[in-house]
């Protein structure tokens, strides 16, 4: 009879298109064991069961799901907000935040909701009609490319659409990220009369914004937390936006 923990490492290892003797060589055990673990018929230790999570990259939160299926106590806590401990995490933001000026920068959860942003990312949101917007998924699905602002719109949606995808793989089956994907899905059918085609042999592909008269046009990559251990604050990520082109650099440095 297999266990509740035995059915989510197997599950998490199908995900990772792991086999028994893949995993077995990552966490130093045979397949034999990985495979006595997943049919409830060995118990693993909770240094086991922490190699394993860890040898699956598996999220802190579904960490946490492992080790208590495992009957040991989460690994990983989630403090309070106002807690000691994460004054200067908190700090480190508002830093990154203030340093990016001119230039848009915005603080989201894993699911994609607005947590905060710089003053230049907030002018941004609200020039380009999505101010009051709380997250950033569900904002796109209420947006028409006949009536957006994004210029680029399908070619900068598609890309979003390609991050969502990468990001449920890395976090599992996550029900908010996978519902969501469907909705995105369905509102780029709904405004599509070819199948979706991104051009990916240019070196950067940007959004482009028409604010005003003018053509905004910005890249970004992310920042998250490496050595961050609370829950929700390591599944933060600061996405930090760049000017693509010289026009845009001047619009935001007039600002």
């Amino acid at each position: 009879m297999t266990s509740a923990f035995g059915n989510i490492l197997r599950d998490w290892r199908k995900q990772r298109r792991m086999s028994q003797l893949d995993l077995g060589l990552d966490a130093n055990v045979s397949a034999r064991h990985i495979s006595f673990i997943e049919q409830g018929r060995s118990k693993p230790s909770r240094e086991m069961v922490l190699n394993l999570t860890q040898c699956l990259q598996m999220p802190k939160a579904q960490t946490n799901q492992a080790f208590l299926a495992a009957g040991f106590a989460p690994a990983f806590q989630q403090h309070a907000n106002n807690n000691t401990d994460l004054a200067q995490i908190h700090s480190a933001i508002n830093i990154m935040l203030k340093n990016h000026m001119p230039y848009p920068a915005i603080v989201m959860d894993n699911h994609w909701n607005i947590i905060n942003a710089n003053e230049c990312a907030q002018t941004l949101l609200d020039q380009t009609g999505f101010a009051g917007q709380t997250n950033l998924i569900e904002a796109l699905i209420s947006d028409s490319p006949a009536t957006s602002s994004i210029e680029n719109w399908h070619e900068a949606v598609g890309l979003i659409l390609q991050r969502l995808k990468v990001e449920v793989f890395q976090l599992g089956q996550d029900e908010v990220l996978s519902d969501l994907i469907v909705q995105l899905e369905n509102h780029i059918d709904a405004h599509s009369k070819q199948p979706l085609q991104i051009d990916f042999t240019q070196a950067v592909i940007p959004t482009r914004f028409r604010i005003g008269d003018q053509i905004v046009s910005v890249f970004s990559t992310l920042a998250q937390f490496g050595t961050v251990f609370d829950i929700a604050l390591a599944d933060l990520k600061i996405e930090l936006m760049f000017p693509a082109d010289d026009e845009t650099e001047a619009f935001f440095n007039v600002k």
